[in-house]
């Protein structure tokens, strides 16, 4: 089911942007990607349900993080966007001296958003929500040297 909804927005993404409308908006297309700096807040039980001292490390992923942004202007102030992205987003947590925890999650994210500004001249301030599918999620756990991993899909 999900797929099919997935296949059904880009198949309409790719018909509206051939389309121009009779106030003369013509949609067009504009790619983005982005730097991510990661950090979890952990609260973690430990045995005898006594509370563990869980660092947080920052993560950075500059890696797979695209985006295709469907643009319509409706004058040279206002307009809107849609579209369709990839993003890979994770935390790094050490548990104690001798226990990391990574993981990592892709998603498949539809924003939308409003913008505002000189649309013309390419500076514009924008402001939405972006609905996100997370699809494949994977686990690696360091101890003494050792290194675990777990993958899966979450479909």
């Amino acid at each position: 089911m999900k797929k099919s909804i997935l296949i059904l927005i880009a198949i309409l993404f790719f018909k509206i942007s051939g389309a121009q409308d009779s106030s003369g908006i013509k949609p067009y297309w504009k790619s983005a990607s982005e730097l991510i700096f990661s950090l979890g807040n952990v609260e973690a039980l430990g045995a005898g349900n006594q509370n563990m001292d869980v660092s947080a490390v920052l993560r950075f992923s500059a890696f797979f993080h695209f985006q295709e942004q469907l643009h319509f202007d409706f004058g040279n102030n206002f307009g809107m966007y849609t579209g369709i992205g990839i993003r890979n987003v994770g935390f790094i947590n050490k548990l104690n001296d001798s226990i990391t925890l990574k993981q990592r999650v892709y998603s498949l994210g539809i924003p939308i958003a409003f913008k505002l500004g000189n649309l013309p001249g390419g500076f514009y301030v924008a402001a939405g929500a972006e609905g996100e599918l997370f699809f494949h999620y994977k686990q690696k756990v360091f101890y003494d040297d050792e290194k675990f991993k777990k993958k899966r899909l979450v479909f």
